[in-house]
């Protein structure tokens, strides 16, 4: 339910709502790893959020792949790891990418 409500209410022009989405992806994944039971739903949703990295750029770009990375590691933690992984060989130097990472390495 979570995701529903970020994509729901995101608006990627915003910036304000940028930094909003950012926080709650990051609360939502250390308080409430709620997993998507539906497995078409979680498919639709993944590859929502693949398509829309595609489409945005620059900060916008950053917080879809943040949010990707956490919705793929509630459902499954290697899979997390391994998108966060292929993105930091994309852009090594982002630091947002290494905090996602290294949440995603002590969970």
């Amino acid at each position: 339910q979570f995701f529903f409500n970020v994509i729901r209410d995101f608006d990627p022009y915003d910036v304000l709502t940028s930094e909003k989405l950012l926080q709650h992806i990051r609360m939502a994944a250390r308080d409430t790893p709620n997993k998507i039971e539906d497995p078409v739903r979680r498919e639709v949703i993944s590859n929502t959020l693949a398509a829309s990295e595609e489409l945005l750029n620059g900060e916008h770009k950053l917080n879809i792949s943040i949010l990707r990375i956490h919705f793929e590691g509630i459902h499954d933690v290697e899979k997390g790891r391994n998108l966060a992984k292929s993105m930091l060989q994309k852009e090594p130097h982002n630091l947002a990418l290494w905090d996602c990472y290294a949440a995603m390495e002590v969970s």
